[in-house]
């Protein structure tokens, strides 16, 4: 939510048929060496300007961890 309150997004997990959050597995991403899949959700988008507000509900959206390692060439 920005601090002033005119817009938010939330997050709501969603579960597979076990009762876990549903994750999508073995999926590369960028350059990241590795990440923990991707936690797959539902978002609602919400923006509250007097002029132009509007609302999205059930949206796909996802969380991923990753993890980036490299090395910085000397000069750079």
């Amino acid at each position: 939510m920005l601090a002033s309150g005119l817009a938010k997004i939330q997050l709501d997990k969603v579960f597979d048929s076990h009762g876990n959050q549903s994750v999508a597995n073995n999926t590369a991403y960028w350059a990241a060496n590795s990440n923990t899949g991707f936690r797959l959700a539902k978002s609602t988008h919400e923006y509250n300007d007097a002029e132009n507000p509007y609302s999205y509900e059930g949206r796909n959206g996802f969380v991923i961890t990753l993890t980036a390692e490299g090395v910085i060439p000397a000069g750079e």
